[in-house]
């Protein structure tokens, strides 16, 4: 999201109403009004919305303090500027040690485990914090938790549960 307050769902709104305009002609009639809609109100909506977001995440003084929502996570994206997105490229010596450690099932979940490992370990820690049923959802099924994330041996990667959080490294022999 930039200072303006334009992040993902800004673009993808304007995305749908510019296809929708340019190719009128396949969209179902009773949607096509939708786009000249979109046109119209989004972006005045949309600021409202965000100015009426401003608030902390975890402010005390909102009606449900101490509860994440929606709401509160684009207030937080507004406070902490745009989204760094990392494109993390593995050299392909380390991709042929993952698939020799690992099975060739498990090696595609591995690599991304390492690619997630780098773009979001600290300074102050080699621990990142594990989040299985994002996995889960990014790849749409459980097999990630259920299956693979067992047979990943401890030569790449040292797992810890504390108070149901899941954390992890990967070891050095694993890292570019």
């Amino acid at each position: 999201m930039d200072q303006n307050g334009k992040g993902w769902l800004y673009r993808h709104a304007h995305g749908v109403e510019k296809f929708i305009l340019k190719n009128a002609e396949q969209i179902d009639s009773r949607k096509a009004p939708q786009a000249e809609k979109i046109r119209k109100e989004f972006d005045r909506k949309w600021r409202e919305k965000v100015v009426q977001l401003q608030n902390r995440v975890f402010n005390p003084n909102t009606k449900g303090g101490w509860v994440f929502r929606f709401d509160d996570a684009i207030a937080e994206a507004l406070e902490l500027g745009p989204l760094r997105n990392y494109e993390i490229t593995l050299p392909e010596e380390l991709k042929q040690r993952i698939t020799q450690a690992t099975s060739a099932k498990a090696a595609p979940y591995v690599r991304d485990l390492i690619a997630y490992y780098l773009a979001h370990r600290r300074e102050d820690t080699d621990w990142v914090v594990l989040p299985a049923t994002s996995f889960d959802n990014y790849y749409r099924s459980s097999y990630f938790s259920k299956k693979v994330l067992g047979q990943i041996p401890e030569t790449i990667l040292v797992k810890q549960e504390r108070s149901g959080v899941s954390r992890y490294y990967i070891t050095e022999e694993f890292l570019p």
